[in-house]
C-alpha cells in the first residue's frame, strides 16, 4: 500500500509541477492571476509534499528517519512552502471568481496574518519539533488551507452550473463547460486529501491519548488507512487535472457527444 501511494503521489506531483511551470510561462505573457496557481501548485503541492514526506517519512518507518537536527527547520520549511500555496490559491480563487469583492481580500490578508502569527508562535511554542497534535495556532492555519480549497470548490462548482444554463442555450462551449466541473472535483479531493492528515493526527490522539508520542505500532494502522485514501483521492485529483489541461481528443468527443444528447 505504501509503494502504491509513493507512486500516486511521485506522479500527482510531477503533473502539478509540469503544469506550474508551463502556468508560469504563460502568466509572462498574460499577466493574469495563473502565476497565483502555479505558486500552489509548485511551493504547496510539489515543495510541500517533498518536505513533508522528509520530515515525516519515520513515521511510516522508523529506520528511514532523518537526524534531529534536521527536522525542525525541515518543517519550518514545509510550514512556509504550504502557506505560500494557501496564499496562492486564495489569490487565484479571488482573481478569478471574486475580483471585485472586498471581503475575498479579506480573507487573504486574513489567512496571511494568521499564518505570520502561527509561524511564530510555533517558532516559540514547538520550535517546529514534530508534534501529533501541534499548538492551536498550527491546527488554525492548516483549517484555513482546508476551507481555501473547499472554497476554489464552491466557485468551481458554482460557474459550472451557471455555465450549464448557457450550454443548454448554445451560448457555452461544452468543453469549457466541463472544464469548471472538472476542476471543482479536484479542488474537492485536494480538500478532502488535506483533512485526511488531521483527521489522522486526532485518530491518533483518541487512541494513545498523547499529543507528543509516536508509538509506530499503533501509527502504522493509521497511516496504512490514510495511505489508501489519500491513493484514491489522489488518482481523481490527478485524472481530473490531467483531463483539465492535456484532455484527450476521445475525451473531447465524449464531451461533446454527452452536451449533444443532453
Amino acid at each position: 500500500m505504501q509503494a502504491l501511494g509513493g507512486v500516486v503521489t511521485a506522479f500527482h506531483c510531477l503533473l502539478c509541477g509540469v503544469i506550474g511551470v508551463r502556468l508560469i510561462r504563460f502568466a509572462a505573457r498574460s499577466k493574469g492571476p495563473e502565476a497565483w496557481l502555479s505558486l500552489y501548485l509548485l511551493a504547496g503541492t510539489v515543495l510541500g509534499t517533498l518536505l513533508s514526506s522528509a520530515v515525516y517519512v519515520s513515521w511510516a518507518d522508523p529506520s528511514l528517519a532523518l537526524p534531529l537536527a534536521l527536522r525542525p527547520p525541515l518543517h519550518a520549511l514545509q510550514f512556509l512552502a504550504n502557506t505560500a500555496g494557501m496564499i496562492g490559491i486564495l489569490m487565484f480563487t479571488h482573481r478569478v471568481f471574486r475580483p471585485r469583492a472586498r471581503w475575498a481580500r479579506r480573507a487573504v490578508q486574513s489567512a496571511a496574518a494568521l499564518s505570520a502569527l502561527a509561524f511564530f508562535v510555533t517558532a516559540a511554542v514547538d520550535r517546529f519539533e514534530v508534534r501529533v497534535i501541534p499548538n492551536p495556532a498550527y491546527l488554525a492555519v492548516v483549517a484555513v488551507r482546508v476551507a481555501s480549497m473547499l472554497w476554489m470548490t464552491v466557485e468551481s462548482l458554482l460557474y459550472f452550473a451557471q455555465l450549464g444554463k448557457r450550454q443548454r442555450l448554445g451560448l457555452a462551449d461544452p468543453l469549457l463547460v466541463n472544464r469548471f466541473l472538472l476542476w471543482g472535483v479536484w479542488a474537492a479531493s485536494m480538500s478532502l486529501m488535506q483533512l485526511s492528515d488531521p483527521i489522522g493526527r486526532f485518530w491518533y490522539w483518541w487512541i494513545t491519548g498523547t499529543t507528543v508520542q509516536w508509538i509506530p505500532e499503533v501509527g502504522r494502522t493509521i497511516i496504512v488507512s490514510m495511505i489508501a485514501t489519500t491513493s484514491a483521492l489522489g488518482v481523481v485529483s490527478a485524472a481530473t487535472l490531467f483531463l483539465t489541461f492535456f484532455p484527450t481528443a476521445a475525451y473531447k468527443r465524449w464531451v461533446a457527444a454527452h452536451a449533444s444528447s443532453a
